[in-house]
């Protein structure tokens, strides 16, 4: 910007008298001490609405619904990313957002206490829903996790999310990274961290808008937005006038509200005008479960299945609990990332623990124990069963192969060992595997 002015006053200073050049000269130097320094910038961050109007459904049974408004936030420009971190598990939460200055990333510390835990940022999100009379019946605020169901609104966008999945509560996390990946847009929806509300059915307008905390603190425009949002109310006893539709305990896991089954990358997928739930899609919320649904309909990552608690219903048990474990269409609340792509070979070269990053694991607490009667129904006989992690809280992943001798039942294992860079240099046998 000086060197352009600079380029300017020399052409006056050539086609005019010298009073008029010492004129100039000033006016240019004054300028340039008054050019304000250039502020670190973070992303251009918008709210909007993916479509105008959105169904939910409230079960007799289980009256109430979650508020899936079809929201999201938008960054422009650049990422949003937030560091969270803290020193001790005695120690408070903090958070740095990163902005940009002079082309360099650069650690801008928010206010103490802008967080309390690593689920999300709290109170971002204020909601109010008024009925048909325009009379109030609803204000809440609701937490955003920038991790949340996300994906590109532009072409020219990144393809892919450097950002992880989901916003942790797990009691053990010292750090995590939340991001809204330039040109993408995640979804505002809280999922399990809110609380289903009393809604009769009828048409309702909601208005979604930002906390003024927040938005002083990222620079965004005060404007909210609006969704038409009708709230039909349905039952398990028939259903009469539907046709076609499967009972919801038959297939709750399959489709649970706008989860699930969202693949398409784009933000509004699955939001419409007359957008409709099916028997099977209004089955549950999303989030029902012991844990939070993990991000499901996270563009371009293969979404999870919805969550489901391990103390299910006695007419349910038969169906969705005959084992503890994972199947199609539900999980026990873990979200596991793709496993890596084993060796085709055994290696070869000398084994060797080389001087690098390696992974610490550590056992973790149990979790959503409960007693089930099991897969046969046995009379007088009932199972335990429990939900369990080991943490790697180390700087490196645990890496191990397992490779099979014909006619052998069990197979050699072998432990890999990677740089800083994430490049194998190293293995050691390390047992067998089944």
């Amino acid at each position: 910007m000086t060197r352009r002015r600079t380029t300017r006053l020399r052409r006056t200073l050539l086609a005019g008298t010298t009073a008029i050049a010492v004129t100039a000269v000033t006016a240019g130097i004054v300028a340039a001490a008054q050019e304000p320094t250039k502020a670190a910038k973070g992303p251009e961050l918008s709210l909007v609405a993916a479509t105008n109007s959105v169904t939910l459904t409230s079960w007799k049974e289980e009256p109430g619904v979650y508020l899936d408004l079809g929201t999201y936030l938008i960054a422009e420009g650049r990422p949003l990313e937030l560091k969270v971190t803290r020193k001790s598990y005695k120690d408070p939460v903090a958070v740095t957002q990163t902005v940009y200055e002079g082309g360099k990333a650069k650690a801008k510390k928010l206010p103490t206490g802008t967080v309390k835990d690593f689920s999300g940022l709290p109170g971002f999100s204020e909601i109010t829903l008024t009925d048909k009379a325009g009379k109030k019946v609803l204000t809440r605020r609701e937490s955003f996790c920038p991790n949340n169901a996300s994906g590109r609104v532009r072409p020219d966008a990144p393809a892919k999310s450097k950002y992880p999945e989901s916003c942790p509560t797990n009691p053990f996390t010292l750090g995590s990274v939340w991001g809204v990946e330039k040109g993408w847009a995640a979804n505002t929806y809280a999922g399990s961290y809110g609380e289903p509300v009393q809604l009769p059915a009828g048409t309702y307008t909601a208005r979604v808008g930002v906390a003024k905390k927040y938005r002083d603190l990222f620079g965004m425009a005060d404007k909210a937005a609006t969704v038409k949002v009708t709230v039909v109310e349905r039952s398990d006893e028939g259903d009469e006038g539907s046709t076609g539709v499967a009972p919801r305990s038959a297939k709750a896991g399959e489709h649970a509200g706008h989860g699930a089954g969202h693949q398409a990358p784009t933000p509004h997928a699955g939001h419409g005008p007359g957008h409709a739930p099916s028997r099977a899609e209004a089955a549950a919320p999303v989030t029902s479960g012991a844990g939070p649904s993990y991000n499901v309909g996270h563009g371009p990552l293969k979404a999870a299945p919805p969550a489901l608690p391990w103390a299910l219903k006695k007419k349910q048990q038969s169906a969705l609990s005959q084992q503890a474990r994972d199947t199609r269409g539900q999980t026990d609340g873990s979200r596991q990332a793709p496993a890596l792509e084993p060796l085709s070979k055994r290696p070869t070269g000398k084994a060797s623990v080389p001087d690098v990053p390696k992974p610490d694991l550590r056992s973790l607490p149990a979790y959503g124990i409960t007693i089930s009667d099991g897969d046969k129904d046995v009379p007088g006989k009932d199972y335990l069963a429990f939900s369990a992690n080991v943490w790697n809280a180390g700087p490196a992943q645990l890496v191990v192969d397992g490779f099979r001798s014909p006619g052998k039942a069990k197979m050699d294992a072998f432990q890999y060992f990677y740089d800083a860079k994430g490049k194998q240099v190293g293995y050691t046998p390390t047992g067998t595997m089944e």
